[in-house]
């Protein structure tokens, strides 16, 4: 998955439900709602974006740190990213 990709995912999480975000929420979203992935390759997906400075953690969630109301979201963000997301092993799911 490449940064385009996860910009696009955090910008529709982030438009649907705001900033900041709690991570069971971010990932009940993401996973369950939207099911772009499994709950731990969701959580993986917040690392990177997390060691990526895409995001900010503090104790009650997590915050874009980009203007995602300015990214421009396909229609149908599923075949963006091809139904699954998948990372390497040695990526830590965020808690």
């Amino acid at each position: 998955m490449n940064g385009r990709d996860m910009l696009l995912i955090l910008a529709h999480l982030f438009r649907m439900k705001g900033s900041p975000v709690s991570v069971v929420d971010a990932v009940d979203f993401l996973s369950f709602k939207c099911r772009y992935g499994a709950p731990s390759d969701v959580r993986k997906m917040l690392t990177m974006a997390l060691n990526n400075e895409m995001i900010s953690k503090d104790d009650n969630g997590i915050l874009a740190e980009f203007l995602y109301d300015k990214q421009i979201l396909p229609l149908n963000l599923s075949w963006t990213l091809e139904d699954r997301i998948r990372f390497r092993d040695n990526i830590e799911p965020i808690s």
